[in-house]
């Protein structure tokens, strides 16, 4: 563009950096900065190992199943598609059902 008033082309102004577009900002960290890391584990229907922090310990842990809405809607969902004979097969199988785990 050309300014009228001062017989000079104006500079238009640069675009702004992607970190300044993004809003992020550098962090800084200090070196005596302690980070705990915490891993979440997938439990199954079975026993499995794992690393009682009362007992602090390894330990095999005690399974116990539940019966839980998964199971209920599962038999009524079998009663609703014609199977009424298998209707009460989700209350005899553990997959059906919420496991809890627990330290022996």
């Amino acid at each position: 563009p050309y300014d009228i008033h001062c017989n000079s082309f104006i500079t238009p102004t640069p675009p702004p950096t992607y970190a300044q577009a993004m809003g992020t900002t550098e962090m800084e960290t200090s070196p005596d900065t302690v980070l705990e890391l915490r891993v979440t584990t997938l439990w199954g229907h079975s026993r499995q190992p794992a690393y009682c922090f009362i007992c602090r310990s390894m330990v095999f842990t005690q399974v116990k199943h539940r019966l839980s809405r998964f199971t209920h809607m599962s038999a009524i969902t079998l009663c609703f598609l014609g199977c009424w004979p298998c209707c009460l097969l989700p209350y005899c199988f553990s997959y059906f059902k919420t496991t809890y785990h627990y330290c022996p």
